[in-house]
């Protein structure tokens, strides 16, 4: 923007007509505010508003649900990539998402059996964000605490086999 005469990079501001003058000012576009053109604004307000219960009414019909701005799907296929870092991320990204998918608790249970340690601790981290719910896990978690090869592991199954069974005998 090129300075103006005066020194100022922004215009002054131009007068009102005399007929504006005193009159609440409104931060609609004139074609909006009803002047100037041939709608009024009550019909333009009806329009707009119906305009807007159509747009939203299909809103969020089709759309997956997102975990990490990608979908819930991306996270459980990530599952089976020959990256354990990857692996390991897409389980934490399925906990956050925990039972408002179905498909969570399923992909959850199956990276129990991980062949990554750290990818099996995320997994049991992830079960005791689930929620009571993740009762399911109760045997694999049972057996992962005795049998485990990484004792990290052990530990934090015997932590999520006590938090569970604490969810499911507390009052709701």
């Amino acid at each position: 923007m090129k300075p103006l005469r005066n020194g100022s990079l922004t215009p002054p501001p131009v007068p009102l007509p005399e007929a504006e003058r005193g009159r609440k000012r409104c931060c609609l576009p004139l074609s909006l505010q009803g002047r100037g053109t041939g709608g009024g604004v009550r019909e333009r307000t009806l329009i707009a508003a119906v305009l807007l219960a159509v747009l939203l009414s299909g809103c969020n019909k089709d759309r997956p649900m997102l975990a990490g701005g990608k979908p819930v799907s991306h996270w459980i296929e990530a599952l089976k990539d020959p990256d354990a870092k990857l692996r390991k991320t897409a389980v934490a990204k399925l906990g956050n998402v925990g039972p408002a998918d179905e498909g969570v608790l399923p992909a959850l249970l199956g990276a129990l059996g991980d062949t990554d340690a750290a990818v099996r601790r995320e997994a049991i981290l992830a079960l005791m964000k689930y929620g009571p719910g993740a009762r399911e896990a109760i045997p694999r978690l049972t057996e992962m605490r005795q049998h485990d090869r990484d004792a990290q592991v052990r530990t934090s199954a015997a932590k999520a086999l006590e938090k569970l069974e604490r969810d499911s005998n507390s009052p709701r």
